[in-house]
């Protein structure tokens, strides 16, 4: 995967709490803005994106639940890039010390990491998930 993208920390516990706005670039050298946020009633972390491509279109997704995996499959084919929400332990972003580091001298160390991914990589992820759901049906039908 590409760039992880900076620690998110509550800064207090007022609700919503916005954590962070911030000005991306990936790897591919596509630029967006992301704002991440953890809504204390529903217990879970929420994202807005913005992304203007080159000929001035803009895009936007707003307020939408973050989940484990690969956060923008849905938008694949109006973004040249994706973001990837990974769980320590296979679960969604739910609380609110999520992206602390238990460590904080090692950035790895938090139960949630968000890393951009290049569209190679959306290829890749995307096949592999194809064939996994294809073997799955598979042994299904067989087993």
């Amino acid at each position: 995967m590409s760039l992880m993208i900076p620690n998110l920390q509550p800064q207090n516990n007022n609700t919503p709490n916005v954590l962070q706005q911030t000005k991306i670039t990936t790897e591919d050298g596509y630029v967006f803005t992301l704002k991440v946020w953890f809504f204390d009633q529903q217990q879970n972390w929420f994202y807005s994106l913005n992304y203007t491509t080159s000929n001035g279109v803009v895009f936007e997704v707003n307020n939408e639940r973050l989940t484990a995996g690969n956060v923008l499959i849905n938008y694949r084919n109006q973004v040249p890039f994706g973001l990837f929400c990974v769980s320590k332990d296979g679960g969604d972003p739910s609380f609110d010390t999520d992206f602390t580091p238990a460590n904080q001298a090692d950035q790895f160390s938090a139960r949630i990491q968000l890393y951009t991914l290049t569209r190679e990589e959306m290829i890749l992820i995307n096949n592999q998930l194809s064939w996994l759901a294809q073997t799955s049906n598979f042994i299904s039908v067989v087993g």
